[in-house]
């Protein structure tokens, strides 16, 4: 198993089409937002898509951008999208996702990340600490969560 990037990888469209076929209905959003050219429009021009993939099947993904589902451009970078297949649940594979963002938000000079998610739990268990409970952009409650990453 590998993480790439889904912009610099080989093969998009095979990966766009797995996206788009997954269960969790923010997968294909994610899809969607990508297949109308919306991505960086929407989640920041420095964002970046990471795929947990094992030869050519998506495992599972998530995002480190500039914004989320929060009016809040005051902090960055957020950690979003996090998503493990079902049938790779169990392995540590969220864990896995996480680190990745956050090293590559630690070699973007970051000092902490960002998640809006109203899991309750289940962050918390990788050393993510509630700092803010407030409305998303849909008017939805949601908890912000942040990581310091020194």
């Amino acid at each position: 198993m590998e993480i790439i990037s889904y912009f610099e990888s080989s093969n998009p469209s095979v990966w766009l089409k797995q996206l788009a076929n997954l269960e969790w209905p923010p997968s294909r959003h994610l899809s969607q937002m990508i297949g109308e050219g919306e991505f960086y429009h929407r989640l920041g021009q420095t964002s970046q898509l990471f795929l947990l993939v094992e030869d050519q099947y998506l495992i599972g993904h998530c995002t480190l951008s500039e914004q989320d589902n929060i009016s809040d451009l005051s902090r960055q970078p957020w950690i979003g999208y996090v998503y493990v297949h079902p049938d790779y649940r169990g392995q540590k594979l969220f864990m896995h996702l996480l680190a990745y963002a956050e090293s590559w938000a630690r070699q973007k000079s970051y000092n902490q990340v960002y998640i809006s998610s109203s899991h309750q739990g289940l962050y918390e268990q990788y050393d993510y600490q509630v700092i803010d409970q407030c409305l998303d952009n849909k008017g939805r409650p949601t908890q912000v969560f942040c990581k310091s990453l020194d």
